[in-house]
């Protein structure tokens, strides 16, 4: 099963990622059960995302241990595949990047002739695989042409505009799983549908080092304490059993904005 990773923070940060040495645990051991790639995104205080992802077990990648290592950044989305559309090939490993936007995907949609019919000319020639995932995305921004969206816009058109999309695909699509994580580097949406899905809001002023364990995925998040430095963090799973984790609701979207505020919404 494919799992999600999202972080805001209010400062750039280091996401640095390792590899958590239990050989049951670790990210090598389950990329045997997710072994059709993975990808990270970041944005930086300022400018566009930098993307670096590769449909290689992250075991047998070198990029994935350079770039989980180097990362530094305000807003992270991160995705580890197991393929359920789509070939495992680069075209098909999230995230997707398209008009400076960045989307992650867990789950599927079976009919994706009929999701092709939302998908304005403009983003049909811009989708390079042939995922489900990226067509949904595609969706997604077609709705945001159709509905007027600017390149900064406000959050809540934002959100009236994703609502809409995200009702399209659930309600006249449907699918097996619509969990997301999408950002344009102001905001971080993540939308909870069939898969499990997870809020933390962070604020280690009293904790030196905080190590976040996924029991699923074996990502060793060490987080390093830094004046001031606070997140949010949303995952497919808790990754730590100390810490308070939310269950994001059913059918639910969250909106995290770059000062940490929480918006969420039942669509």
């Amino acid at each position: 099963m494919c799992r999600l990773l999202g972080i805001v923070a209010n400062k750039e940060v280091d996401f640095r990622f390792s590899l958590f040495g239990e050989a049951n645990k670790n990210l090598r051991t389950q990329s045997e059960d997710n072994p059709d790639g993975w990808g990270i995104a970041i944005f930086p205080e300022t400018g566009q995302a930098t993307i670096a992802k590769s449909p290689l077990k992250a075991y047998a990648d070198e990029l994935f241990d350079q770039t989980a290592s180097s990362g530094v950044g305000r807003i992270l989305v991160a995705h580890v595949r197991r393929a359920t559309s789509g070939g495992n090939r680069y075209e098909n490993t999230h995230p997707f990047e398209m008009d400076s936007w960045v989307f992650a995907h867990n789950g599927t949609i079976h009919n994706k002739e009929k999701m092709e019919k939302n998908i304005d000319p403009l983003f049909k020639d811009k989708i390079k695989g042939d995922t489900d995932s990226e067509k949904y995305f595609g969706l997604i921004l077609s709705r945001f042409v159709r509905d007027g969206i600017r390149p900064e816009p406000e959050k809540d058109t934002l959100v009236t505009s994703l609502s809409s999309a995200i009702k399209t695909v659930r309600d006249k699509i449907g699918g097996n799983g619509l969990n997301f994580l999408l950002s344009n580097g102001r905001f971080l949406f993540a939308f909870k549908n069939g898969r499990s899905l997870y809020l933390l809001k962070r604020d280690p002023e009293s904790i030196p080092e905080v190590q976040l364990q996924s029991k699923e995925t074996g990502v060793l998040l060490q987080w390093k304490k830094s004046a001031g430095e606070k997140a949010v963090l949303i995952a497919s799973e808790k990754l730590t059993a100390a810490e308070h984790w939310d269950a994001i609701q059913e059918n639910q979207l969250i909106c995290v904005d770059r000062n940490l505020n929480i918006e969420k919404r039942k669509i």
